[in-house]
């Protein structure tokens, strides 16, 4: 009785070892410069109603040579086996709804341990890769239809948690392009993905080429595209590398999408994530010559980047960068994130979850150097502008789903590069009401956590150190800032930073940069905000014009530490057309603060502290909360000044 059982596996391991071998012993398929294919490719056996070539083992298409599947709802190549891609010319797949340029069918768990590609255009050696498109190469899904891939990990036949193990590399130089409503460059995984039965990307995803996702569709009608998105899970990095760019165009695209399982390494953006639907010089669309930026009906890009999912593991590692991991580095990648459209540039919320949420959202801290214990730097750009007029804008917003279900930042966020959101309005519309530019907004349950024992501490020459939840950074030559700016003929509200979750968490802020709210109008008799029995101006929902600039406000309760070694400025009121000095309107309605505390009865302390090289200066009106513990400490010293241009009220 025990002989059987041990024959039975004896069986198993030899039919196993039989099918390892087969996959070894596939040979090379090599395209060469003279060999221009009209058949599909697979690595492995076809698959059902597959069509084309089989069993093609590792393939290789070297420059000049290409792969076309025209009308084939499958892969230009598919990958079936633990047999690698190698592309150097052209692969495209055209003209089918649900192509896919390369296809991968997660459920043979391909594997990529110890394979050695070499031959490379950079004469380096890819190593435990499984897909690598090197520097001039071109991967195409266009032409007709609809929901096309460039790459696609397909976990549709997976029955349980399916894994990629190896890396996935565009290198510079390469282009990866797709065109077509509901279509996507890199996809991870579907949309039915669950938690006990999803896709896994076991290795680095590194972006140093170009990749876009286009619309066909030339109006507002929500095409849904993306550049990346992600219903699995990326365990390891995900770097969008210097010089490389992710984009979608179109009303509603999304650049960048983490759902599912997140990603268990940190995320790295040093060269260019954008959504958008107007050409660079903003007079045109990208993919049709019917929009202009004066204008009220353009498409509305969706947001560059959307997070749903938690960055990084408690154990170590995660978080994310933009611009680079140091303040060297940021001069020289300039990482930047960009939106066009009513959508924030960045949104991170549970909320873009694909899968059941069994607790909060986790951006866990970055490994970072220069200044250490932060989950989210930004070195580069983060900007929201506007494609129509009279609508608003956001540069970066986070939201909780509630107790639980919170949004943290372990480490809080760190910013020395440009955060900026801009609006416009025109008398196209009947109230500017609605109209906004917000630079950074917390929301409700999300918290900035202040880690401050890995921190830098306060130095030499007045410097405040960063050990605080959010810091806005002046040590870089140009300085870091955070801007919000609504301009035109109407009113409308600026907030650089708004603290606006009644249950969020940020108990300090340094500011060593520039955090600037300016909101003017070019009609000097605009109507503006009501007043009270006093004639003093009152923010309002019902404003049709409100004139609004708040450069930091605090609705939460719990900012209680407010560090200033920079610039902080609210600005509101008229300016000529021609004139760029900004005075009241004709019934001085406007309302400028630079802080906005009013919320706190336990104590706010405001240290406007000069250092040995900049004068600490805070612009516009400062309205505390209630309590005893209301401090405003202004020191200056020989050479710079500590200066409040403004009324001071405590509640």
């Amino acid at each position: 009785m025990r002989g059987k059982p041990l024959s039975k596996r004896i069986l198993m391991l030899s039919t196993a070892a039989v099918a390892l071998f087969t996959s070894a012993a596939l040979a090379d398929t090599t395209l060469t410069s003279s060999d221009q294919k009209s058949d599909p490719y697979t690595t492995g056996a076809k698959l059902t109603n597959n069509v084309g070539n089989e069993n093609a083992g590792n393939i290789i298409i070297q420059s000049g040579g290409s792969v076309t599947s025209s009308g084939n709802a499958q892969g230009a190549i598919t990958i079936d086996s633990n047999n690698w891609l190698l592309n150097q010319g052209t692969i495209t797949a055209k003209d089918k709804d649900g192509a896919s340029a390369i296809h991968v069918d997660m459920s043979v768990n391909p594997n990529y341990t110890g394979t050695s590609i070499t031959g490379l255009t950079s004469s380096s050696t890819a190593a435990n890769t499984g897909i690598y498109l090197d520097g001039a190469s071109t991967t195409l899904a266009n032409g007709s239809g609809t929901g096309k891939y460039g790459i696609f990990l397909d976990s549709a036949s997976c029955s349980a948690v399916c894994t990629f193990t190896g890396d996935i590399t565009l290198a510079t130089g390469s282009t990866l392009t797709v065109t077509g409503d509901k279509s996507v460059a890199i996809q991870i995984g579907t949309v039915s993905d669950v938690a006990t039965q999803y896709s896994v990307l076991k290795g680095d995803l590194t972006i140093a080429g170009a990749v876009s996702t286009q619309a066909s569709t030339t109006n507002n009608t929500a095409a849904a595209v993306y550049g990346l998105l992600s219903y699995g899970q990326i365990n390891g990095n995900l770097t969008v590398a210097s010089g490389g760019t992710l984009s979608a165009y179109g009303q509603s695209a999304v650049a960048m999408q983490i759902a599912g399982q997140g990603i268990t390494g940190a995320l790295d953006i040093e060269g260019a994530l954008a959504s958008s639907v107007l050409s660079n010089d903003n007079n045109s669309c990208i993919y049709s010559g019917s929009c202009k930026i004066n204008t009220t009906t353009n498409p509305e890009a969706g947001s560059a980047l959307v997070i749903g999912a938690s960055i990084g593991t408690a154990s170590g590692g995660g978080g994310v960068s933009i611009g680079g991991a140091s303040s060297a580095a940021a001069a020289s990648t300039a990482g930047s994130v960009s939106t066009q459209g009513t959508s924030p540039a960045i949104l991170i919320t549970p909320s873009a979850a694909t899968m059941t949420q069994t607790g909060p959202l986790y951006l866990y801290v970055y490994s970072d150097s220069t200044n250490p214990g932060f989950s989210f730097y930004n070195r580069g750009s983060v900007t929201a502008s506007y494609s129509n007029f009279n609508k608003p804008t956001t540069a970066i917003q986070l939201g909780g789903l509630g107790t639980g279900f919170e949004t943290i930042l372990t480490g809080g966020m760190f910013s020395s590069g440009t955060i900026s959101a801009s609006a416009q309005t025109s008398n196209d519309a009947s109230t500017s009401s609605g109209v906004s530019a917000y630079g950074l907004v917390i929301g409700d349950y999300v918290k900035f956590m202040p880690n401050e024992a890995v921190k830098n501490a306060p130095g030499s020459g007045g410097d405040p150190g960063n050990q605080a939840a959010l810091v806005v950074s002046g040590d870089t030559s140009t300085g870091g800032s955070i801007s919000a700016v609504v301009s035109g003929t109407r009113g409308g509200t600026a907030r650089p930073i708004w603290i606006s979750g009644a249950n969020s968490y940020v108990p300090s802020l340094i500011n060593t940069g520039t955090i600037s709210a300016s909101a003017t109008t070019t009609t000097a008799s605009l109507a503006g905000n009501p007043k009270d029995a006093s004639g003093t101006p009152q923010m309002s929902s019902s404003a049709t014009d409100p004139l609004v600039a708040v450069a930091i406000e605090d609705d939460s309760g719990t900012l209680a530490s407010i560090v200033n070694s920079g610039t902080i400025s609210a600005v509101a009121g008229y300016t000529s057309t021609s004139g760029t000095t900004t005075s009241a309107p004709d019934n001085n309605s406007q309302i400028a603060y630079a802080i906005v505390v009013a919320g706190i009865n336990n104590g706010t302390t405001i240290k406007n502290y000069a250092t040995a090289s900049k004068s600490a200066i805070i612009i516009g009106d400062i309205l505390f909360g209630g309590g005893n513990k209301q401090v405003l400490d202004l020191v200056g010293n020989a050479t710079h000044v500590s200066q409040v241009t403004g009324n001071v009220t405590f509640g």
